[in-house]
C-alpha cells in the first residue's frame, strides 16, 4: 500500500471515529472537515470525490469492525460466548483435548484460524474452549474482513485515479469486479489454498516464520501474492524482520514464456522496492498443480472444515512446501517440516 494512501486511510479513520460518536448529532464543524478531507483526498490522488466518499465510507465499516472486535473481546471476559450468526457450526473441546465441530469432526487450530478465508462461520463454546483460542479467532476473523476492505479501498482509488498507468488502473478494475462477481479463476484459487495449506503449518507445526497475505497494491504493482516472515534463526537469535521478509508471486503455469515474462516483471518490481516496503527480495514460484477448480468444487459440495487444500494429498502438500521454503529455510529445516506433514 502507498504511504500515502495509507496516511489518508488513517485521516479518514479519524473522521469517521468522530462521525460515529455524535450519531445523528454531526455539527457543521465536522461536516466541515469531513467535507475538506474527501476534496483533499480527491485532489492529492487525482479521483473523484465520489470515489473518496466510498473510500471513507468503508473506513468508517473497518472502524465498526474494530469497535464489534473490541466488544466481543470484552464478552469473553466477562465469560460470555460471542455469538456468531445462527448457521456457525459450533466448535467445542472434546474430552481428548480436541477441537470438535457439532458434527463430530475434529479441526486443528489452522483450520479453526484460516476457514474464514473459505467463509466458514464457527461459534466457539466458552464452556469447554479455552479463551486464548476464543480471542485469537476472533481477531482472525475481524483481520481477514478487515483485509477484504482495505483491497476494496485500494481498487476504488487505484483505478479511478488519473495518475495511475492506464493498464494497471484496468488491472484494479477488473480485480474488483471480479471479486464481487464471485468469479473464481484457477489460478487465484490454488494462490489461496497454498497460501492457507502453509498458514496451518505455521499454526500446527509451530514453524519460526509467518505469511501474510499481500495487499491489492502489491499484487498488482509489486507483483507480490503474498510475504513470508522470517521471525528467527538458529538458537532463537531474533534478527531484523524486514531483512528477511521475502515476497512470493505465486503461479501453477508452467510455460517457459510466461515464467520468463513474470520473471522480467518481478525484476522491474524489484527495482522500484523502497525501505518503507520491507521487502528483501521477490521471488517467482512455479508449482504445477492439477484439477484446481476439480478440488475446490467437490470441497464446495459439503465445505468440511479445513477448505479445499485438505483435499491434496500429503505427497502434493509436502512438494509445494517445500518448493516454496527452498531458499528461504535451510534444507534441514525443510526437512524436518515435511516430516511432520500428514493428512
Amino acid at each position: 500500500m502507498k504511504e500515502t494512501f495509507e496516511k489518508r486511510l488513517r485521516d479518514y479513520g479519524e473522521v469517521a471515529k468522530d462521525i460515529m460518536k455524535k450519531e445523528d448529532k454531526v455539527d457543521d464543524e465536522l461536516r466541515a472537515v469531513y467535507n475538506w478531507h474527501i476534496q483533499k483526498g480527491s485532489e492529492s490522488s487525482n479521483t473523484s470525490k465520489r470515489s473518496q466518499v466510498d473510500i471513507f465510507n468503508l473506513q468508517r465499516r473497518k472502524q465498526e469492525i474494530i469497535n464489534e472486535l473490541k466488544k466481543n473481546i470484552s464478552r469473553l471476559d466477562g465469560g460470555n460466548n460471542e455469538k456468531n450468526q445462527e448457521t456457525a457450526r459450533e466448535i467445542f473441546l472434546n474430552k481428548e483435548g480436541s477441537l470438535q465441530d457439532n458434527n463430530g469432526e475434529v479441526i486443528s487450530l489452522g483450520e479453526l484460524i484460516t476457514d474464514g478465508e473459505w467463509d466458514i462461520d464457527y461459534s466457539l463454546n466458552s464452556e469447554t474452549v479455552p479463551r486464548q483460542i476464543r480471542k485469537r479467532y476472533l481477531i482472525e476473523r475481524a483481520k481477514i474482513k478487515l483485509q477484504n476492505l482495505l483491497d476494496d479501498q485500494i481498487a476504488i482509488n487505484e483505478r479511478d485515479s488519473e495518475n495511475v498507468d492506464i493498464m494497471k488502473r484496468d488491472a484494479y478494475k477488473r480485480s474488483y469486479e471480479d471479486k464481487h462477481l464471485g468469479v473464481e479463476k484457477a489460478g487465484l484459487l490454488a494462490e489461496k489454498m497454498v497460501r492457507n495449506l502453509l498458514k496451518k503449518i505455521i499454526i500446527d507445526l509451530g514453524a519460526d516464520f509467518e505469511l501474510e497475505k499481500a495487499d491489492l497494491y502489491q499484487d498488482v504493482n509489486q507483483k507480490i501474492d503474498f510475504i513470508i516472515k522470517r521471525k528467527s534463526r538458529g538458537r532463537g537469535v531474533r534478527i531484523e524482520e524486514s531483512m528477511e521478509n521475502l515476497g512470493i508471486q505465486f503461479t501453477i503455469n508452467t510455460r517457459e514464456d510466461i515464467k520468463r515474462h513474470k520473471e522480467k516483471q518481478i525484476e522491474r518490481s524489484k527495482k522500484e522496492l523502497l525501505p518503507e516496503d520491507h521487502i528483501k527480495d521477490i521471488v517467482l514460484v512455479s508449482v504445477p498443480i492439477n484439477d484446481i477448480n476439480n478440488k475446490y468444487n467437490e470441497w464446495k459440495m459439503d465445505k468440511r472444515p479445513g477448505g479445499p487444500d485438505k483435499l491434496w494429498s500429503i505427497a502434493d502438500k509436502k512438494r509445494i512446501f517445500e518448493e516454496i521454503t527452498k531458499g528461504f529455510l535451510t534444507q534441514e529445516e525443510i526437512f524436518e517440516y515435511l516430516e511432520k506433514i500428514d493428512e
